[in-house]
């Protein structure tokens, strides 16, 4: 291309391809944008063959160089690491990574060592502190640093010295220690001590307590003997007596035979009254048992356990005994004596006292018999000989010596014999149930001011008089339902009603109420004291003299045939000829001829 040598001064600035090239009217210039924000402003990569000089530089994203950088000033890299270039320093929070390399780091006392043993060694030539900036010990754990008063640490010296501040806790503790001093052994629990070094003649003035007693024992045993175990066989253990005025005596086992001699023993008492006397200020017990059989304390006269003997029993399974099981307490008197059972045997008592059977805690008294032989069934305070509250049986005879007052029911299911005479006085049955469910009962007068139930037959030959409702075959066998008895009841009113124990509710006097069931008549009147007809009507509804009729009724001289429509006259069942209806369907009066419903009128 041509050389033009010319200058051209653009005051509004140029513009090459859009944005290639620009330079604005301040003199910035862009590449590659348009609104260049800096003198020069390059969007994309920049590559340069000479030296490139920056007096200050901020880079917002990667830098990559392939040779030489060289910074005159101080670089930082993030907040945490600067290079310092005229001293040489690099700061940072920490170094990482393999530092084989590094040299001239600072010395310490740490020191390299290899006598020829085949291993590298390390040691320190001063002192050795841990939790301490000012050890005063060739190695030392906490503590201060006055040697003549060292607290709280512990301290050890290249000659093998240790002082230890605390306590020392160990395994196993070797050595020689002739120079161990104000020694507490109360936190010493196990071990043996060797004969080897204890010496001859060597007293104990305290308590001596031992896992093992071996060898004689000369002289007297003072003090405590809470535990003695593996005593050889052959060895005599004799007491003149034995006491303790410890509370907590401890536990005796023994394997074999634990013989006692005829003097008594007392437990808890220095003056026995029996050959064993237990005495103690609060509960005082003597407890037998078994982990997997029958708890037995037998009383005998000789040493056969189950011949001249008694015994109390629990938990007996072995089937002797058909109503003995595991969980039940049995008395026993194993020969052919009495088990006798004594009141107030000891100084005599007044109105105290008596036997009383209960079940459970806290509840009332099943059966009781008192000091003076009255025995009550289901009754504290029995007032009779024999009381009993509550339903009795009597399997077989029963006898009564002298006057028998029943203020209930009284059934008798077979019959009652009377010896001699049973007058029934007025006032006999007051207030009682004759209730007779079978046989044959015979009453001459019969006066019955309440209701009268008869189940079975009933033949009376006097004059029968009922002062209040009666009721016959009332609930005989049949359901209730709907106020429907099934029975004859008649009331205070003369109202008969059959099937139901309430007449219905309109009805007054001498009325018969049997709408839940059927009436054969042999005739029917209605209105009439003699029958013209096997069914007279002519006169109902029409009081004259031997008839009444009430108020509510008078003027009603007429009579209604069943009313059916349409629908409900075909679904009649068994309508033979003479059947007669009214049909409201049609108000029409129908009578059936055999094959089709007539009307009466037109």
């Amino acid at each position: 291309m041509a050389n033009i040598r010319k200058s051209f001064n653009l005051r509004s600035g140029v513009q090459v391809d859009e944005d290639n090239l620009l330079v604005n009217s301040v003199g910035n210039v862009g590449l590659g944008t348009t609104v260049p924000t800096e003198t020069l402003d390059v969007r994309g990569n920049i590559k340069s063959v000479g030296v490139v000089t920056a007096i200050g530089g901020f880079i917002s994203g990667g830098l990559e160089s392939t040779g030489v950088s060289t910074f005159t000033g101080n670089v930082h890299v993030g907040s945490a690491i600067t290079m310092y270039p005229s001293s040489g320093i690099i700061s940072a929070t920490s170094f990482r990574g393999d530092g084989g390399l590094l040299l001239n780091i600072p010395t310490s006392q740490w020191t390299d060592y290899n006598p020829g043993l085949g291993y590298i060694s390390i040691y320190n030539e001063g002192f050795v502190g841990i939790a301490t900036t000012n050890p005063s010990f060739t190695l030392q754990i906490g503590g201060n640093s006055d040697l003549t008063n060292f607290q709280n640490g512990v301290g050890i010296n290249s000659s093998g010295n240790m002082v230890v501040t605390g306590i020392v806790t160990a395994g196993v503790l070797k050595g020689e220690g002739s120079d161990i001093t104000a020694l507490n052994a109360t936190n010493i629990k196990s071990g043996i001590v060797s004969n080897a070094y204890l010496q001859a003649g060597y007293e104990f003035s305290g308590i001596l307590t031992a896992s093992q007693f071996k060898g004689n024992v000369l002289g007297d045993v003072v003090g405590f003997a809470t535990t003695a175990r593996d005593l050889v066989d052959g060895l005599d253990l004799s007491f003149g007596s034995f006491t303790s005025d410890n509370a907590q005596i401890g536990i005796l086992t023994v394997t074999g035979l634990l013989i006692a001699p005829t003097d008594p023993i007392g437990v808890g008492t220095t003056a026995p009254q029996s050959n064993i006397h237990v005495k103690k200020a609060g509960i005082s017990s003597i407890q037998v048992s078994s982990d997997t059989n029958e708890s037995i304390i037998t009383l005998s006269r000789g040493i056969d356990q189950q011949g001249t003997a008694g015994a109390i029993k629990f938990g007996n399974e072995a089937g002797a005994y058909p109503y003995s099981e595991s969980n039940d307490l049995d008395i026993i008197n194993y020969t052919t004596g009495s088990i006798n059972s004594y009141l107030h045997a000891g100084a005599a008592g007044i109105n105290t006292g008596g036997f009383f059977w209960l079940k459970g805690k806290n509840t009332s008294q099943l059966m009781t018999l008192t000091y003076d032989g009255t025995l009550g069934l289901g009754v504290t305070i029995p007032l009779n000989t024999l009381h009993v509250v509550g339903t009795s049986t009597v399997t077989s005879n029963s006898f009564i010596g002298n006057n028998l007052t029943v203020k209930g029911n009284t059934t008798i299911a077979g019959d009652l014999s009377v010896s001699g005479d049973y007058n029934l006085a007025d006032g006999d049955l007051a207030g009682l149930n004759l209730n007779v469910t079978t046989g044959h009962s015979l009453v001459k007068n019969l006066n019955v001011n309440n209701t009268l139930n008869v189940t079975g037959i009933t033949t009376i030959s006097g004059f029968t008089r009922v002062f209040d409702q009666f009721t016959a075959g009332e609930n005989y066998g049949h359901t209730v339902s709907n106020d429907r008895t099934f029975g004859l009841n008649v009331d205070l009113n003369n109202t008969v009603s059959i099937g139901t124990a309430t007449p219905y509710g309109g009805m007054t006097q001498n009325d018969l109420d049997v709408r839940h069931g059927t009436a054969i008549f042999g005739g029917i009147g209605c209105g009439r004291t003699t029958l013209t007809a096997s069914v007279d009507f002519s006169n109902a509804g029409r009081a004259h003299a031997d008839v009444t009729i009430a108020s509510a009724s008078a003027n009603r001289m007429y009579m209604y045939p069943p009313k059916v429509t349409t629908t409900e006259r075909g679904n009649l069942v068994g309508v033979t000829a003479g059947a007669m209806v009214y049909n409201t369907s049609v108000n029409r009066l129908q009578v059936y001829n055999g094959s089709t419903w007539k009307d009466c009128f037109t």
